[in-house]
């Protein structure tokens, strides 16, 4: 994807939930050695076997209802190193028993079945680095990336057992879509696609996302939670929608067609192109993704979150059925600079990516105190005018030494993202100059404070249980991370561990509530959280505070692409395309993207001002827009 996580917010509230957090919309594309001296040509790694027993361990009687920390310790049984940990699912925390794990390292691969609640021990027959190649589990999305491209790296130490290791699967049920007509009639003949946004993810696994509706206008399909379901029809129009944690539940989804088919809406235009290496050579494996372009934000071409492909063997790719328009490709490869291309019109072929070489990036995480944090994602974005970043790679690590390590910087400012269960996430700024070799980014992690809540139904005040609790971030969701930080017990009860003393914003959800956003949330006395259960035949919506408005940074400003109806932003008059300059009376270019989307929440009855440039033209205009209980 071209823009960075976070990108596209209600202001109050995240676009689509907590998938600022669980979205796996952006590619995972880092080199996943995590130590600057462990290439696969060292003595060490080189000497790898493939051998792998799996070791059974006792099962606990609880699923994971809060992300543990990754710990090491010495073991002189573990020889080699040694992992162990749990293979759960996604949305509740529940091991999967017979999750299929394969792990490969310089010497081969090898795989396990997970046991009860999930549970896994690997030992490696030698040190060295291995990645986590591909999982596999029933009603489970898979994970294979291309061969030797897993984002999901793990170092062998001798003697260091690391405990503790949490992998998660999204559930992929199989559902009932149904497509209706605007008047509510089916539609036969529809042609149905399902966009994961995982296709970088499922090369070793194909599921099957191509779909027509039969004379009930219904389609069965598997689709994980945060997928969109795009339906079209010559006579009818389009369709567009996100699967909930509600439909996963209910096993069924409905696409109401909301406009008639017109000139230029037919889904008859492609894309095609070929993406090479900075040599010449193809690029094969390379994940493209086509985006409705930035620069005619608020206008919007497709689906929103864009559509994605893997190139063949020869570097062609081909993305068909979009809406003639113009759109934004991009082309990504594990140790390469990301090739561009923007303004593409489509219908359009010959496009040409072609990837860049650079440097490397190489860094150690540590804790206060300087000891090593032995689990950690890290997402690297580059930096792309005042306030917007594009997704350069993100890697997985586990490594008892804290270090990682990515390949193919070009000169420019990038952002390096940290997270780890425990600790607050963290980031830095490095600049990669014209002849560097390498740039060192060392990253210290703060412990945070401990958030006790309750989920409770509002009302009867029952308590909720397994409720799912995630703290809002401007990061990436890892492909294998759960969609949660904490889950609420029978009691509704959930804990959080690293939670910023100067507040959090959180989102909570659970099947048959509405969600809830709340801001500015302080690790004080234990926070009580109702939720308001979905109305008969309506479907599940956020409740937040906040202007009512979804913004994208574009330039020196944060541009206007919707605005919700009843909020404070529609109050005052404010429309699509206007540009947010100033956030009472700080520019946003000082705040930031995260910084100027905090500024503008507040408490519900309160007032923000706002520097507004009406339509992108001056002059700016401070206008005053209260902040407004609101649901989407």
């Amino acid at each position: 994807m071209l823009l960075g996580v976070g990108a596209l917010v209600i202001v109050g509230g995240v676009l689509a939930w907590f998938f600022l957090r669980a979205e796996p919309s952006r590619p995972r594309l880092g080199e996943v050695r995590p130590a600057a001296d462990s290439s696969d040509s060292s003595p060490e790694v080189a000497v790898v076997g493939a051998a792998m027993p799996y070791v059974a361990s006792p099962a606990p009687t609880e699923p994971v209802r809060q992300l543990p920390r990754v710990t090491i310790e010495r073991s002189t049984a573990a020889s080699a190193g040694a992992f162990s940990g749990r293979v759960v699912s996604a949305t509740t925390g529940e091991g999967i028993r017979g999750a299929e794990v394969t792990v490969a390292g310089p010497g081969g691969a090898s795989s396990l079945v997970t046991e009860a609640e999930g549970r896994f021990e690997l030992r490696p027959s030698a040190p060295g680095v291995y990645q986590v190649a591909a999982i596999r589990a029933e009603g489970f999305q898979p994970f294979g990336p291309e061969w030797g491209r897993s984002p999901i790296s793990l170092s062998a130490v001798p003697g260091v057992q690391v405990r503790e290791v949490v992998i998660a699967l999204t559930p992929a049920p199989e559902l009932v879509g149904r497509v209706l007509s605007a008047e509510g009639a089916p539609v036969a003949g529809a042609a149905v696609r399902v966009l994961t946004y995982r296709a970088g993810e499922s090369v070793l696994f194909p599921v099957k996302d191509r779909f027509t509706t039969d004379e009930r206008g219904e389609f069965h399909f598997t689709a994980p939670e945060g997928a969109r379901v795009e339906a079209r029809h010559p006579a009818h129009g389009v369709a567009r929608v996100r699967i909930y944690e509600e439909d996963i539940a209910n096993r069924r989804v409905e696409l109401r067609m909301y406009a008639a088919a017109q000139e230029g809406t037919r889904a008859d235009a492609r894309v095609e192109g070929r993406v090479l290496t900075p040599d010449g050579t193809p690029a094969s494996g390379a994940l493209i993704s086509v985006m409705s372009a930035a620069s005619v934000y608020p206008k919007e071409y497709g689906s929103r979150d864009g559509y994605q492909t893997v190139a063949e063997a020869d570097g062609s790719f081909a993305v068909e059925g979009l809406e003639p328009g113009v759109y934004d490709v991009s082309g990504m490869a594990p140790g390469f600079a990301p090739a561009r291309a923007f303004d593409v019109r489509v219908p359009a072929s010959g496009v040409e990516l072609r990837l860049a070489g650079g440097v490397t990036l190489a860094g150690l995480v540590m804790e206060d105190g300087g000891n090593p944090v032995p689990a950690f994602v890290v997402n690297v974005l580059l930096r792309y005018g005042p306030l917007e970043r594009l997704s350069f790679a993100q890697g997985r690590f586990i490594d008892a030494g804290g270090q990682f390590e990515f390949h193919g910087l070009t000169p420019g400012r990038y952002v390096v993202q940290v997270t780890a269960a425990g600790f607050m996430p963290s980031e830095r700024e490095v600049e990669v100059t014209e002849g560097a070799r390498e740039v060192r980014a060392d990253v210290m992690l703060a412990r945070g404070v401990r958030l006790e809540g309750r989920v409770l139904a509002a009302g009867s005040r029952l308590p909720i249980s397994g409720a799912r609790v995630a703290m809002e971030s401007g990061m990436a969701g890892d492909a294998l991370a759960p969609l949660f930080d904490a889950v609420s017990g029978a009691d509704g009860v959930f804990v959080l561990e690293g939670v910023p003393g100067t507040g959090v914003s959180l989102i909570i959800s659970a099947p048959g509530y509405n969600g809830r956003l709340l801001s500015g949330v302080r690790p004080s006395a234990p926070l009580e959280v109702e939720l308001t259960a979905t109305a008969p035949d309506a479907g599940s919506k956020v409740e937040l505070v906040g202007i009512g408005a979804v913004l994208k940074p574009r330039g020196d400003a944060l541009v206007i692409g919707e605005v919700v109806p009843g909020g404070g932003a529609h109050a005052v008059g404010l429309t699509p395309g206007d540009e947010l300059v100033r956030i009472d009376g700080t520019p946003v270019t000082e705040l930031g993207f995260a910084g100027s989307i905090q500024r503008i929440r507040g408490p519900e009855g309160t007032q923000v001002v706002v520097g507004v440039r009406k339509a992108g033209k001056d002059p700016v205009k401070d206008i005053s827009v209260p902040r407004k209980k609101i649901g989407v």
